[in-house]
């Protein structure tokens, strides 16, 4: 039997989904970590899709359709992966409604598997970035979600707007010198595989 997820892991999953749907200007209505009655979930975030993305009637919405699920699919990765940046390591099981509709939003824009693995791999790439990015907000949010177990979307944009500036410089910072330690590291590794394209 898996062990469920503790509370504040919940919290920063969720944080994750709420901060970066508020990063991609995705409406949301409210973010909770109160478990589902069906036992369907721990918690959810949830969003307002526009009509032309249920229906859309001219190329021009089609496209806006597009762009918008892969928004969407990234506001959905985010929530294992500020999960598991919390908890120290991956967490790879319990999404399977995230899932479900990361594969849904897929097939609007791909409906070959190819170009849909390397898109999702993409996809997770971005959002690692993002949640490094937003991490004093996710961190923020997620506090503030185990204080009142829900939050509305006003709630969540003043816990966002209130972030001390020097917070979000620190964490900029960070991951400029994350950066540069890993383009350092990248560079000594082709060093040692291609010495002779090296310049004296």
């Amino acid at each position: 039997m898996k062990k469920q997820p503790d509370l504040w892991e919940i919290a920063y999953h969720e944080a994750g989904h709420a901060v970066i749907h508020w990063v991609l200007g995705i409406p949301q209505r409210h973010a909770t970590i109160k478990p589902d009655p069906n036992g369907r979930s721990l918690g959810h975030v949830e969003i307002r899709r526009p009509r032309w993305f249920r229906e859309p009637r001219t190329p021009k919405e089609e496209e806006r359709r597009r762009l918008y699920a892969e928004n969407e699919i990234l506001a959905l990765l985010a929530g294992r992966i500020a999960q598991s940046r919390y908890a120290g390591k991956r967490i790879s099981w319990g999404f399977e409604n995230d899932y479900q509709q990361v594969r849904n939003l897929v097939s609007v824009i791909s409906y070959h598997n190819d170009v849909s693995f390397a898109f999702l791999k993409y996809c997770e790439k971005q959002t690692v970035r993002m949640v490094e990015a937003n991490w004093p907000q996710i961190a923020e949010v997620a506090k503030q979600l185990m204080t009142h177990t829900t939050l509305d979307s006003s709630q969540i944009q003043h816990i966002i707007a209130s972030i001390p500036p020097e917070v979000l410089m620190a964490n900029s910072q960070q991951l400029t010198e994350k950066f540069h330690s890993e383009e350092e590291k990248l560079m000594e590794r082709y060093k040692k595989l291609h010495p002779e394209t090296i310049l004296p």
